[in-house]
Order: structure tokens, then sequence, then C-alpha cells
């Protein structure tokens, strides 16, 4: 038998929240974003140590570890897009040197703006997480991929092309923080 904040546990995965949740509620602030659990919904304890509703258990463990493993897997799509992005200059550089006649300092410039768009993403992405969310930053990012292709893919010129390469940099750090802070969050414990 076990004790949590003074309810006992008899063994039956069964915990009594009701007597804690004052206590949470006093400890919790509103301006925290924070919310304690309502006290007239009954709650369990799960294997994972999750406190969820007992209404949730209508789904099986079976589909939750998918639907887990589909979120967590399309979230970490912006990783392979990372590496993509990385490395696909290489092959591409012979066609784009010849078709915008680059010199060897533009073909630096093309190959480096995508590492100073990440730098830029770095320093802003922590901000733009908080600020809008991390599932948000991760759709809104996508359409930042898109953006930075369809420019490269597009480009007439070669300051087209290098702001291409900027967007696709800030695009990929900015993945790289809100997908992995996004799967963190939904793993289980």
């Amino acid at each position: 038998m076990t004790m949590l904040s003074g309810v006992e546990d008899d063994g039956s995965n069964y915990l009594d929240i009701t007597e804690t949740d004052s206590q949470l509620r006093g400890l919790l602030k509103a301006e925290d974003g924070i919310s304690a659990p309502r006290t007239n919904e009954e709650y369990e304890m799960t294997d994972d140590s999750v406190i969820s509703k007992t209404s949730a258990k209508t789904s099986s463990p079976f589909w939750r570890k998918l639907f887990l493993f589909f979120t967590a897997s399309t979230a970490a799509l912006g990783g392979i897009l990372f590496g993509y992005d990385i490395g696909v200059i290489s092959g591409a550089l012979l066609q784009l040197r010849r078709d915008f006649q680059l010199s060897c300092d533009q073909q630096s410039i093309v190959v480096s703006f995508l590492l100073l768009g990440a730098i830029i993403g770095a320093l802003v992405s922590g901000f733009l997480v908080d600020l809008l969310g991390r599932w948000i930053t991760i759709v809104l990012n996508g359409f930042l991929f898109i953006l930075g292709s369809l420019t490269i893919a597009l480009a007439q010129s070669f300051t087209i092309l290098v702001i291409g390469r900027l967007v696709l940099g800030f695009a990929i750090s900015v993945s790289s923080v809100a997908e992995c802070v996004y799967i963190s969050e939904i793993s289980p414990a």
C-alpha cells in the first residue's frame, strides 16, 4: 500500500484525488497556464504513472500506442527534412553552377546561407515554440519548408536562390527544437 499526498492506494490502481485537489489548486496559479483536475471526474493511475480520466479507457492501449507511434513518426519527419536539405545541395550544386554561372564564392554563399538561416532559427525557435505552442509551430514550419523549397525551385537569380536557402535553414532549426519538444511531451513517462 502506497501513500500519495495523504491518499492511500489499496493496490487497485485507482486513486481518489478529491482530497488533494484543493492542495493542488493552492499550488497552481491560473497565470502559469496550469489547471488542476476537477473533483467531479474520476481519474485512474495507469501503469505509466500518468493520471488520466477513466472515460479515456474507451480506446484500447493498442490503439493509444499506435496513435502515439504515428504522431511521433510524423513529427520526426522534420529530422529527415533536416538531413535532406543539408545533403541535397552537394548533388544540385553542379547544376546550379551551370544554370546560374556561379563563381566559387557564390557557391560558398549558397551552401552557407542554409547554416546562417539555422543560426537565426536557433535564436528565435524557443520563443516561437513558447508563443505559438508546439503543434502550431510544427504546422507553420511545414509551410516554411514548402516556401523555401518552392523559392529554390523557381529561382531565376542568385539572390532568390540564397533567400530560399536562408528560409530552409530557418525552418530546419525551428523543426529541430519544436519537434523534439513535441515528441517528448506526447511520449509516456
